[in-house]
């Protein structure tokens, strides 16, 4: 007895128990009126899974072709559905991506970047923090999140050390470690290549209108949000988290370690001409035709030549974060899956049919609160947009909005770090015990506000012109 009650209260035993009951009790449940029995099956089915990848049980590399092969069982999906749902253009320009980033920091560019920063700030914490976002949200923009994190956080740690900082006493290591992930993860908004969550965007418009966002377009319309929020995201940890520090110390030391790096390596050239040949025909696939999947795979082929070497499999491959990977062909299996046994239709009728009457703009804004709530139980922003862009992609249809101008805000603001950041820096900051997850909500509501007002802006100007409205 005492045996069982000690399982009982185990943690892991409680992690690995719950889907399996959430499933069987959401699906023995009476089925709602307007809903199939094969369509509740889905529903539980996801809402199982998305429990399981928060609580990771077992690996999420596991547990994700998992509970998309159970489909097949559940008789969601045969066996070709589930596979081409999982292994779509999303997941292989997700992985391309992840590729990419590995071959950006074996190049040796990461270190050498973030040393620049440094030598750039003057000793001045206000603009060594701007710099530092800055530089997060750019690369991040184009580049995978957390490889740029991991480019920025050691020399963060290594300034906050030199400063004499406690990080839990300190506004000025706080803001810093914020500040670096708040950019890692709102980069990922600007164009496609930044976040999985933009891809599985695309490919949801695709399979569910046959609608194609080029690169260029989400670019013309994500960039100039984020180019104009990383000034706002600076302003909320000046004038929220002020820094006790007035001039920062031990600027030689990092200076003197640039030097040390010498002029830039055969590598870090090689991979410069690559990655900035792959950036020119990402921005004009509307000219050649060529998709951004094709493009990417062929970059990363180009750095694993023989003689260029920047990006090895055999040897790099443990680097490869699969886990984000498999999170990208979940997410769209998952809204697959709702799709096709009518969750979605349904749901919109139920409980989004009054957003199909609202203006324009009002739509927007609704949009973008309903994705900021959904950050909290789908931290996953390609979760968080499987789930509900299809919803909303059927309030589009019901009050005949351009679907694609939908799509665009539904990805756009699933970036907002209210609770965003510290699931952006968990894997690195969190897990030293530095910071925990409220530490980001301070300053994340203020930035939240300053996206939602730039997404819309950006949104009913430059979406205008190019016809997403």
């Amino acid at each position: 007895m005492t045996s069982i009650s000690s399982m009982l209260r185990n943690p892991k035993f409680t992690r690995t128990v719950l889907p399996l009951v959430i499933y069987m009790v959401l699906t023995l449940l009476p089925t709602p009126e307007g809903l199939t029995p094969v369509g509740q099956r889905a529903f539980a089915l996801v809402v199982a899974g998305i429990l399981t990848f928060s609580m990771q049980p077992i690996d999420i590399a596991i547990s994700v072709p998992l509970f998309v092969l159970l489909a097949v069982p559940a008789g969601i999906f045969s066996m070709g559905e589930a596979m081409s749902s999982f292994m779509g253009p999303a997941f292989i320009f997700v992985f391309a991506m992840v590729c990419l980033a590995i071959a950006f920091e074996k190049s040796g560019l990461t270190r050498r970047i973030a040393l620049f920063i440094v030598s750039k700030s003057g000793g001045s914490p206000k603009r060594l923090l701007f710099l530092f976002i800055a530089t997060a949200a750019l690369c991040s923009s184009v580049l995978a999140d957390i490889p740029v994190l991991v480019m920025l956080f050691p020399i963060c740690l290594e300034i906050i050390k030199k400063n004499d900082c406690n990080v839990r006493g300190s506004n000025f290591a706080q803001s810093l470690l914020l500040g670096i992930g708040s950019g890692c993860f709102l980069g990922g908004m600007a164009p496609p290549a930044g976040s999985a969550a933009n891809p599985t965007s695309i490919q949801i418009l695709e399979q569910a209108t046959g609608l194609h966002i080029s690169f260029m377009e989400w670019a013309a319309i994500g960039m100039p949000v984020l180019i104009l929020l990383i000034p706002c995201i600076w302003l909320s940890f000046v004038i929220l988290m002020p820094s006790e520090i007035k001039q920062l110390k031990g600027m030689d030391h990092f200076e003197e370690d640039m030097k040390q790096l010498g002029s830039i390596s055969r590598k870090e050239k090689l991979f410069l001409i690559v990655f900035g040949l792959t950036l020119l025909l990402w921005f004009t696939d509307r000219v050649h035709g060529i998709s951004t999947q094709v493009i990417s795979m062929i970059s990363v082929a180009v750095l694993s030549l023989p003689g260029i070497d920047v990006f090895n499999w055999r040897r790099d491959s443990a680097d490869v974060n699969w886990d984000a990977i498999m999170l990208v062909g979940g997410a769209t299996s998952f809204g697959a899956m709702l799709t096709k046994t009518g969750v979605i239709t349904w749901f919109a009728h139920e409980y989004l049919m009054s957003f199909s009457s609202l203006p324009l703009a009002m739509l927007f804004l609704c949009i973008c609160v309903v994705m900021i709530i959904s950050q909290f139980p789908i931290p996953a922003g390609a979760g968080a947009v499987a789930t509900l862009a299809p919803a909303f992609l059927a309030v589009a249809e019901m009050g005949n909005f351009n679907p694609a101008g939908v799509i665009m805000v539904v990805a756009l603001s699933q970036a907002a770090p209210i609770l965003s950041p510290a699931v952006c820096f968990y894997p690195i900051i969190n897990s030293t015990g530095l910071l925990n997850i409220t530490s980001a909500w301070k300053t994340g509501f203020f930035i939240a506000i300053a996206e939602i007002a730039l997404i819309l802006a950006s949104m009913l100007t430059v979406g205008s012109v190019l016809n997403f409205l």
